[in-house]
Order: C-alpha cells, then sequence, then structure tokens
C-alpha cells in the first residue's frame, strides 16, 4: 500500500488530525497521527471497512485559505484544520462565500479594533476586504443604498460562540460606515449594555450567555443615517429568574444593583447587604467585580465587557448615497388642542399673521393687511 495521509476523526480535543497510513496486516490498517495531545499516542489502527470511508489529505496541511470555497477539497476534518489554522494566527473569521463563521477567541483583538474599522473605511471595494463582520455590514449598507430595500443579517450559533459581541459589533460598524453620530446613534448602541443586564446571565459554558432571542431593526434616514433602532425579545428563559440551574447564574441585573448601590440607594430600595441573602442570587455565589482598566484606543468598558463601538474620529464624511431611504416615521404622541386653544406655529413655516383686536383686520409681517 502506498504511504499517503487521510483525515482520521478521534475521541480527544483534537476531533480531526492527519495521520499517515502505514502498513496493513489481519483486516487491520495502522495509522499515525501527525499531532496528539500529552498522554494520547500517536499510533493508533482502524478496521479496512473504516479505512475505506476515510477522506484523503490533500494540498498543504500548514496553509490555510480565509474563504473555504478556495478549498481543494471539502470536508468535515479539512474544514475544521481551516478553522485550527486560522485561529491559531488570530484570524477568527472564515468566510463561505456571503457566509461568515466566527470563533470566540474569548480576548480583545486587534482585527476589532478601532484602527482596523478604520482602515476598512479607507477600502472602496467591499469585495477586496478580509472576512470581517465590517465586510457584511458594509456589503448590507450599499445594497440597501443601491436597491432602497430593507437588508437582513441573521446571526447564529450555540452558547458562547459570541452572538452578542459580534451583534454590537456589527451595529458599531453600520454606524461607522453610515457616519452616524448623535443621541439617537449612541442610544442605539449603547442599548445592547441594558439588555445584557436584564437577559443575559453567567452558565456552565458563558459568563455572558444571552438568554433571549432579539430582533433589531436599524431605521436610516435620507441621508443614510442612522434615524433610530427597534428592539424585539423573545423566547426569555423566565425560568432562571426563580430557579437558576446548579453551577449557575440569574441575570447579571440582580447582582449589579447589590454591588453597585450607594447606602442611600439601599436604604431607599431596601436591598440586603449580599448576594447570598436572596434565594434568587444563589446561596454559593459572591460577585466579585474588578474595575476594568480603559483601552489606549478610547473604547469604554460596559458594565460586563468591552464597548466595540470606535472612538470618535474627525474626518472627511463619506458621499451620501442618494435619497433611496423612507425617513423614519414619527412616534411622537401628538397633543389634542383645547377648544379655542391657538395652534403654536411651526418653526419650518412662515412666520403666523399678526392680528389686530381693535379693528379684526389681519396684518401680515411685510406690512400688507389682509
Amino acid at each position: 500500500m502506498s504511504s499517503h495521509s487521510v483525515w482520521l476523526n478521534v475521541d480527544d480535543e483534537d476531533a480531526w488530525v492527519i495521520a499517515t497510513v502505514g502498513e496493513k496486516f489481519g483486516g487491520s490498517v495502522m495509522l499515525k497521527r501527525t499531532s496528539a495531545p500529552k498522554g494520547v499516542e500517536l499510533e493508533t489502527s482502524v478496521s479496512e471497512e473504516a479505512f475505506a470511508k476515510l477522506s484523503p489529505a490533500t494540498g498543504d496541511p500548514n496553509k490555510s485559505v480565509a474563504d473555504l470555497v478556495w478549498m481543494p477539497d471539502v470536508n468535515t476534518g479539512a474544514v475544521l484544520h481551516n478553522l485550527r489554522l486560522r485561529y491559531a494566527a488570530n484570524d477568527i473569521y472564515t468566510a463561505i462565500g456571503p457566509i461568515l463563521i466566527a470563533v470566540n477567541p474569548y480576548k480583545m483583538l486587534e482585527c476589532c479594533s478601532a484602527e482596523t474599522l478604520a482602515s476598512m473605511m479607507e477600502e472602496e471595494d467591499v469585495e477586496k476586504l478580509p472576512p470581517h463582520v465590517f465586510k457584511i455590514a458594509k456589503a448590507a449598507y450599499a445594497s440597501m443604498c443601491r436597491t432602497g430595500g430593507a437588508q437582513s443579517v441573521l446571526i447564529s450559533g450555540e452558547s458562547g460562540a459570541g452572538k452578542t459581541e459580534t451583534t454590537k459589533l456589527c451595529m458599531s460598524c453600520l454606524a461607522e460606515i453610515s457616519g452616524s453620530s448623535g443621541k439617537s446613534t449612541e442610544s442605539a448602541l449603547e442599548s445592547g449594555i441594558l439588555l445584557e443586564a436584564f437577559g443575559n446571565a453567567k452558565t456552565v459554558h458563558n459568563n455572558n450567555s444571552s438568554r433571549f432571542g432579539k430582533w433589531c431593526a436599524v431605521h436610516f434616514d435620507e441621508r443614510g443615517h442612522i434615524a433610530s433602532c427597534e428592539v424585539r425579545s423573545f423566547l426569555l428563559e423566565k425560568s432562571r429568574v426563580v430557579g437558576p440551574g446548579d453551577a449557575e447564574r440569574n441575570y447579571h441585573i440582580f447582582y449589579q444593583m447589590l454591588k453597585g448601590a450607594t447606602d442611600d440607594e439601599r436604604k431607599e430600595y431596601q436591598l440586603m447587604a449580599n448576594c447570598s441573602d436572596y434565594a434568587y442570587c444563589g446561596k454559593t455565589f459572591e460577585v466579585e467585580v474588578t474595575p476594568t482598566p480603559k483601552l489606549p484606543d478610547g473604547r469604554k468598558p460596559s458594565l460586563m465587557g468591552w464597548d466595540v463601538r470606535p472612538p470618535p474620529r474627525h474626518r472627511a464624511q463619506p458621499p451620501r448615497p442618494p435619497a433611496l431611504f423612507t425617513a423614519a416615521p414619527d412616534r411622537r404622541r401628538r397633543r389634542r388642542r383645547r377648544p379655542g386653544a391657538r395652534a403654536a406655529p411651526l418653526p419650518c413655516h412662515a412666520p403666523p399673521p399678526i392680528r389686530r383686536r381693535s379693528t379684526g383686520s389681519t396684518t401680515s409681517p411685510s406690512g400688507r393687511t389682509r
């Protein structure tokens, strides 16, 4: 049998490894792994029937591709090995055509910094950008400007995959791409902090796990700026409020109130001193809140992690798209006018006419009598 390599499914943390084919004897084939965790032997054997189902390992095992479409041979082992190589090089984003795969690094990386987002803003051709959340957001924004229709970005994954941070980063990218600023934009970006306090909790697999789903709608005005943002939550894990699981915590808001309240606030809201005083918070948990230092690029810490919103910069605004947007509706409540009351003049209209009580005639500001 000629010597070649195959993808082998193993039961340890490597999951899939490259194995060199050895000798064949007694209906079994000897395989030797290229690497193995500590305490695991490199050599193993499989039956001929199992060996016939293994996929050959082609290409350079030390090189990765940014888009899985470019892989010479696509199988489970090759895909996971490619993601492993990129993850080791801090390239957490990998594309499959228009789909983006993100592997949670559980740490801050340079690819999500404000400097990286600023450098991506300088690239006009979105197809030349590397796999990144910024590329997805920019493609959606450009398609909205071109067609005038709504666009959708679906973010999904298992617990701890990084959906919460990816959503916040996507919102920050939209604000950066559209050149939006002001109270509406700030409120839209910082609303996630409040949602995390009431809907996220510590679980066995994730310290900041979202226990609910959310649908976010970002509305743009005719200039292409963020006008408003609407968030709808659903499928909240209500049972966690009265009964957190073993080795898990309740929602963040309970611990944040107990740890961050002043003496006057404790007295006003009748709060006890420790988390262990409340059955809802668990008898075995005491929260340690350590101050998080400020990053040198200007990002500020949020309640449970970093705020990925890039710092404001004085730069030339990109050219605004054509008026293909629908202005956000005015949802302010209109007050009913009392009978006999005068309506206040609108600032966008001409000044109201001046009425003379003596003659009853009407004189406009230009002096003409009507």
